[in-house]
């Protein structure tokens, strides 16, 4: 997916005012009074704040939990309303906005469509064929994806499967992966649900985390809570595809964890750390940092020339693997043609092998298609040719015609024709 980012970058949903809905409720304590930290010449819980709450409530519901582009859409209007009363723009990354139950509610209904319908359907008595071809290809899916097959559990699970396998089925249909793939495609088609998980912990990260703990340390601190926590079940899961992505994936999140420690050192001891000590870890975060940029850097490169090489290999061991059957076939041919004519020759040899049997049936339809052929043959070579030319006296030709029609004499023998044709007639009366 991170080389393809630009293809699906058309198709994701950017909110870019996530935290900008939820910074509304950023409020700092002046005196008697609490101000918002965006803008500290409003105050909060009065006034024009709590104007604006039912506008911020309803982004909320719809844009950070939203469940359509349309309503994104339309919730975008009401984020334009929010410059007045907050100006400028926090930065955000833009996967942290998005929308997780979105993204959750489109892959639960993508995986779910027709699941139902097809259990209903091969539950009645005359599907058994269908169901059948179902619980083999189930069996089959379960075997390549080198599962150990338990009869006994197939048996006693037997429906559950089968409603994994129809849902994995669905999400690794083309038009899905076409349409929705960049969403779970890089994961395992069991962990179809990890990339929501990923948008709530950056969720969490960007928005909720800053809003629920005011202080900086704390927020350092749920900040490291939400990682490890996020790390270790990405760790124990290992939900991607591809084994540079799990590698690239878990050196992210480890230096994203040595940075905020980092500056939870720095933050709870900048009054008593010496100098040394804090620029050791200053100097410990950046070199983290470059070298995770470095290593993702390397990573995609290493990917890109490796997918080339692992095609280029794909297409010699297909054609090593055609040439392969081509050579087996012909000597299945040539050894079958051996035994047939040891057969023919040999009265005594006993009982007919089945390359015998093929080598002589081969035989046997080639002679009639040579007999069918020699027939049609004969048959053609039988038939007289048509006579389509006339006789060379009674063609006449353009010239002649001309000619006749320009001699003076053409009248009289005309004339002359005519009679004789009469007396002719006359006489045959007579």
């Amino acid at each position: 997916m991170r080389l393809y980012y630009k293809s699906y970058q058309n198709k994701c949903i950017k909110l870019f005012f996530c935290q900008r809905v939820i910074g509304s409720f950023y409020c700092d304590e002046i005196g008697d009074s609490f101000y918002m930290r965006l803008d500290h010449s409003n105050l909060c819980y009065d006034g024009t704040w709590l104007f604006y709450l039912p506008i911020n409530i309803t982004l909320i519901v719809l844009w950070v939990f939203g469940k359509c582009q349309i309503i994104d859409m339309m919730s975008s209007v009401l984020v334009l309303t929010l410059i007045r009363l907050t100006p400028g723009v926090c930065g955000v990354d833009v996967d942290s906005s998005g929308v997780p139950l979105l993204f959750w509610v489109i892959l639960f209904r993508k995986r779910s469509r027709g699941v139902s319908d097809m259990l209903l359907l091969i539950q009645d008595p005359s599907q058994d064929q269908l169901k059948e071809s179902l619980l083999l290809k189930m069996r089959l899916d379960i075997i390549d994806r080198g599962q150990v097959l338990d009869e006994e559990k197939l048996q006693i699970f037997e429906e559950d499967l089968l409603v994994q396998y129809l849902r994995d089925r669905n999400l690794n249909e083309p038009s899905t992966v076409a349409q929705v793939g960049f969403i779970y495609h890089s994961y395992n088609t069991s962990f179809w649900w990890f990339e929501v998980w990923d948008l709530g912990r950056k969720l969490l990260l960007n928005c909720v985390v800053s809003l629920l703990a005011k202080a900086g340390a704390n927020r350092i601190c749920c900040g490291l809570v939400v990682l490890l926590v996020y790390l270790s079940v990405m760790l124990f899961y290992k939900p991607y595809r591809e084994r540079s992505d799990s590698a690239l994936a878990g050196v992210t999140h480890i230096q994203l964890f040595i940075t905020l420690f980092c500056g939870l050192i720095l933050k709870m001891g900048s009054l008593y750390l010496e100098e040394s000590v804090v620029w050791l870890v200053t100097y410990t975060a950046i070199v983290t940092s470059l070298g995770t940029l470095i290593y993702a850097a390397f990573s995609i490169l290493n990917e890109k020339v490796t997918g080339v090489k692992m095609a280029k290999r794909r297409c010699r061991e297909g054609h090593r693997r055609a040439i392969a059957a081509q050579v087996r076939k012909l000597w299945r041919k040539a050894f079958g043609y051996a035994l047939a004519e040891v057969y023919l020759r040999n009265s005594d040899a006993g009982l007919m092998s089945l390359l015998v049997m093929i080598e002589l049936a081969r035989r046997g339809k080639w002679q009639r298609e040579m007999e069918l052929l020699n027939a049609q043959v004969e048959l053609t070579s039988a038939v007289n040719p048509m006579e389509t030319a006339e006789e060379p006296d009674s063609i006449v030709s353009a010239s002649q015609i001309a000619v006749i029609e320009d001699d003076p004499a053409t009248p009289d023998k005309i004339d002359a024709t005519e009679e004789s044709v009469r007396d002719q007639e006359s006489g045959q009366t007579g």
